[in-house]
């Protein structure tokens, strides 16, 4: 019986959008994460996001899955530092400014896509998370 698990890396398309894929050369995941990062990312790149920076924040992960988390995890420090709101009041999460985005499109491990990432990509998906 073969009980070989599919590697799975992140991936961004052309357009910008975040998924999972599997990838043969990829480094492995931790096998108690691999199912559950699957079925976050199936549910998109926010969910996907939300699962790695939170679920994930202590786990050892491979580079690339470790640079989304981090993405992920600014995220949840900026949401818990913001200014607290009521209801329809709640303040946006401050995006990072500029000059952090821009380092982190040039700290961007090698991945499928990285080509496409940029200060814009990274923008677009902190809103998602």
């Amino acid at each position: 019986m073969n009980t070989t698990v599919a590697t799975l890396a992140p991936s961004l398309s052309p357009a910008g959008h975040l998924s999972c894929r599997p990838e043969q050369e990829a480094a492995p995941l931790p096998e108690d994460l691999h199912s559950a990062i699957a079925a976050a990312f199936a549910m998109g790149a926010g969910p996907g996001l939300l699962h790695l920076g939170g679920v994930c924040a202590a786990s050892a992960l491979p580079p690339t899955w470790a640079y989304w988390r981090d993405l992920a995890a600014r995220y949840l420090t900026a949401l818990c530092t913001a200014q607290q709101g009521d209801g329809a009041d709640l303040p946006a999460v401050p995006v990072p400014d500029a000059p952090a985005l821009q380092a982190l499109v040039l700290n961007a491990p090698p991945m499928a896509g990285a080509e496409y990432l940029d200060a814009d990509v990274l923008n677009a998906l902190w809103g998602e998370i």
